[in-house]
């Protein structure tokens, strides 16, 4: 059976995450912090596997990684009973650039 994407977050102006306010602040969670590292190094992730690595729960991880997705940090796919996370690179290129010019997050973040 193929895995189907489920969820993506919903980009912004030219393809950035929608508000630069809401990556920062679903990033200012240690746990967060945390699980969007462990993607970065393994690009995606099982939740089983996830569970195991960071020692939470199937609800606390559910909680947490929905606050990365509507950041636009990562995407989820596969079925209910075999969820894959995976990082989305470009936002996190994104989030580098905002890191390295703040005036891009400002911009970013105009309506």
């Amino acid at each position: 059976m193929t895995a189907v994407l489920l969820r993506s977050a919903p980009a912004g102006r030219e393809g950035l995450p929608a508000d630069p306010v809401a990556v920062f602040r679903a990033l200012s969670d240690p746990l967060r912090w945390q699980l969007l590292g462990h993607l970065c190094r393994r690009t995606e992730m099982p939740r089983a596997e996830l569970e195991r690595a960071l020692g939470v729960s199937k609800t606390m991880l559910s909680y947490h990684t929905r606050a990365l997705l509507q950041a636009g940090l990562i995407d989820v796919r596969g079925s209910a009973r075999a969820l894959t996370y995976a990082v989305r690179r470009d936002a996190v290129a994104d989030l580098e650039q905002w890191l390295d010019d703040p005036r891009s997050a400002a911009a970013s973040g105009e309506a």
